[in-house]
């Protein structure tokens, strides 16, 4: 996509695999650090040992402008990690005043684009390693930095 980038709700399927797929030296993208605000499951058509279907994934910002796509071998994500733990997972949780661990909720939601395709939205989330070579594609909500 150009600097004339169109709004994701606009994008046929084929405007999708125009996306350039994220890899090593991506330039305008660093998914160690930089956060996106929503993203587009896109069946790939292959199948996968488990028998379920691959995905890959659209990454878009928060101007709900295309960043890029991601993975293609995944067959399941998981949301806010393995478990719903979030990044800091459940032995590292937050503690409330007692002591218990407590899992801070975050609000996530599913529509279908007029192209067919589900986005996931609901807040600034952002990728862990190995976002490109794993058959679980974990994303997480970005924690707040409080």
């Amino acid at each position: 996509m150009t600097e004339s980038q169109v709004n994701v709700a606009s994008m046929t399927k084929e405007d999708f695999a125009k996306l350039p797929m994220l890899e090593e030296g991506f330039e305008g993208f660093d998914p160690n650090k930089d956060t996106f605000g929503s993203m587009v499951i896109i069946p790939t058509g292959e199948m996968h040992d488990s028998g379920y279907q691959c995905m890959e994934f659209a990454l878009i910002d928060m101007d709900e402008i295309p960043i890029c796509r991601v993975n293609g071998i995944a067959d399941v994500i998981c949301i806010d990690g393995i478990g719903g733990y979030g990044v800091r997972g459940i032995t590292k949780a937050f503690r409330s005043a007692d002591g218990t661990r407590v899992v801070i909720p975050h609000g996530w939601s599913i529509d279908c684009l007029p192209c067919g395709y589900l986005r996931l939205f609901g807040c600034r989330m952002r990728l862990e390693r190995p976002y490109w070579t794993s058959s679980t594609f974990e994303v997480y909500a970005e924690e707040d930095k409080k």
